[in-house]
């Protein structure tokens, strides 16, 4: 099943060797069983990281933070209520991609109902 929106797609698919889709209007690439969960669990710490950093900049600030781990580095840019997301795979192959902070909401979103059947929605 693949799902997609405004400059996003992600996809699952639990019987393949990459089971899980990542992608943005050009570019896309399928990641394995480890590399999805630990996907998910770097984009929700810099998610609360975004949001606290949020609430401790003066308007028209920015900010730069990155999370990272042996598969994957996340790196976001930008001001609080409009940032990029750069995402790099190293996990023995090499892609990136970027979205924008729109496509991070409705990604997260759409993976916590449709994929991730084990977290707890955002309320």
């Amino acid at each position: 099943m693949i799902e997609a929106g405004k400059g996003w797609r992600l996809g699952y698919r639990a019987e393949s060797d990459y089971v899980g889709l990542l992608g943005g209007d050009d570019w896309a690439f399928e990641v394995t069983a480890a590399e999805w969960q630990d996907f998910w669990g770097l984009l929700g710490r810099l998610r609360d990281t975004i949001a606290h950093l949020s609430t401790e900049l003066v308007d028209q600030e920015t900010f730069s933070c990155t999370v990272d781990s042996d598969l994957w580095e996340l790196e976001a840019v930008g001001l609080p209520q409009d940032w990029w997301l750069r995402l790099q795979i190293r996990s023995g192959r090499r892609a990136e991609g970027f979205w924008t902070s729109e496509a991070v909401e409705a990604v997260w979103q759409c993976a916590n109902a449709k994929f991730l059947p084990d977290r707890v929605p955002d309320a």
